[in-house]
């Protein structure tokens, strides 16, 4: 056969000092050294390892950043703020609370929002609003979201102290 036959079938003379051909060694070759003279199977077969190769690097450098931000997110100390008619009432240190504790805000209209403050995070326990998404929301643990209750106007929002702006920020 002539190369050119031998490069259609997938027949290859490709051996290594000791004359040995192992087949991912062969199909690597055929895939970066023979790609023009390859058939349809051949071609399919190396763009489906090629994809393979770049998903699995791209999972493991997205587990690594997921990994190293969380690290740098759980050593950060949170300030809590929370606003009413939007204008500030409280601003709460997370880093200084030692016990989880609650207090109520209440609206000029009789609404009432009951706050937790953990060491942890900020939530809205119980209210009074029709809706109760505020409750429904839970604990919030960094800044990513803020806690909102429409109805009574209130706003809880956690902001990092010392924070740089990273691939999170908006």
């Amino acid at each position: 056969r002539t190369e050119r036959e031998r490069a259609s079938v997938g027949v290859y003379n490709l051996h290594n000092d000791t004359g040995e051909v192992t087949a991912f060694r062969n199909h690597l070759r055929t895939c970066f050294w023979k790609g023009i003279t390859m058939n349809t199977l051949k071609k399919r077969a190396c763009l489906l390892t090629g994809c393979i190769l770049i998903i699995l690097v791209c999972s493991v450098l997205a587990l690594l950043l997921a990994h190293f931000g969380a690290a740098f997110e759980a050593n950060a100390s949170y300030t809590a703020y929370i606003y009413q008619d939007g204008r500030l009432t409280q601003t709460i240190l997370l880093n200084k609370v030692q016990q989880t504790y609650t207090f109520t805000v209440e609206t000029a209209e009789g609404g009432s929002n009951t706050i937790e403050i953990s060491p942890d995070g900020v939530a809205i326990t119980q209210a009074n609003c029709p809706d109760q998404i505020c409750v429904r929301q839970g604990r919030i643990t960094n800044s990513l979201l803020p806690i909102t209750c429409l109805p009574h106007r209130l706003v809880i929002e956690l902001k990092q102290e010392n924070a740089s702006a990273d691939a999170l920020t908006y």
